[in-house]
């Protein structure tokens, strides 16, 4: 397994990111795969439910063979140390049922919810993520360009 070092601080990567990367015509894509580069030896955590739903819209915009690709690569990148992908369990899922019950803002999803209670329950306060609704919830996002330099 990969070793990081005691302050590589881990970071989320949501599913807007896992997407960017598989698909070269997203806005995002170039931003996305510099990012990871630069992130190496960066701890990454996301859930089984990202997973699921990145697999589940790159299967539909991009076809079978990169949803399979994607997976691959998750599992690799579990099996290496990598990633580490969190599996919502009961009391995860009330707390992000909470959050997106109190949450004002519309477009929040329950896996953003989910995927938010989970990094304010262990502490991580960055993100790899496209959408605003991490940084809504007072976390650094990786996302932007200045971020990156």
């Amino acid at each position: 397994m990969r070793s990081f070092t005691k302050r590589a601080k881990p970071l989320f990567i949501d599913t807007t990111a896992f997407c960017a990367t598989r698909d070269e015509d997203d806005l995002h894509h170039d931003e996305a795969v510099e990012a990871l580069k630069k992130l190496r030896g960066r701890k990454l955590i996301t859930t089984d439910w990202v997973i699921a739903e990145s697999g589940a819209l790159i299967r539909r915009k991009l076809g079978f063979k990169e949803s399979r690709l994607f997976l691959e690569a998750v599992e690799e990148g579990r099996a290496t140390g990598v990633l580490e992908m969190v599996f919502v369990d009961e009391d995860l899922l009330r707390e992000g049922i909470a959050l997106f019950l109190d949450w004002a803002n519309p477009n929040l999803s329950l896996v953003d919810a989910v995927s938010i209670a989970l990094c304010k329950g262990r502490g991580i306060k960055e993100a790899l993520a496209f959408d605003r609704h991490f940084e809504e919830a007072g976390m650094k996002l990786y996302s932007s360009e200045e971020t990156l330099k």
